[in-house]
């Protein structure tokens, strides 16, 4: 039982704030020119200000996506306008995920700072006190008797 533990305890090495700030970086990296996210926080990058933005040719699409576009536009299906739109478009979608993930994640509140994510332990091979590991550091929240709340 205390090997298992022990093993658990040990993966948990993602940072969960670290793993969402990675994700939205991601995110900004797919419509942001890289001068504009280089050594900033996620709350300095001014990701609304078009001179940060990428040219609608170097925007981070997909190549299945940038393929069907340029075919429809070579095969005269479309025009060099509608292409435009589309890209503003992608670009205008990004900008609404980039505000969405930056409001839902909570990158910068205390718990989720230091929240972990870990992986989950074989059936049976852990007690309830447990989820007590998930929450070390806060002492509001760190003893097994103040999960007395949680029921199986």
């Amino acid at each position: 039982m205390k090997n298992n533990l022990t093993l658990w305890r040990r993966n948990r090495k993602h940072s969960t704030s670290r793993l969402n700030v990675s994700f939205i970086r991601k995110l900004l990296s797919k419509f942001l020119k890289p001068a504009a996210l280089q050594h900033r926080e996620l709350h300095e990058i001014l990701y609304k200000d078009q001179s940060n933005q990428l040219p609608g040719e170097k925007l981070v699409i997909g190549f299945s996506t940038r393929a069907t576009l340029n075919r429809l536009l070579d095969a005269g299906d479309i025009t060099p306008q509608q292409v435009q739109r589309f890209l503003q478009a992608a670009v205008a979608f990004l900008v609404r995920a980039v505000e969405y993930a930056m409001k839902k994640l909570l990158i910068r509140e205390l718990l989720i700072k230091h929240a972990n994510v870990s992986g989950c332990p074989a059936e049976g091979s852990v007690e309830w006190k447990t989820p007590s590991t998930l929450s070390t550091g806060f002492l509001n929240f760190s003893h097994t008797t103040d999960l007395t709340s949680v029921t199986n």
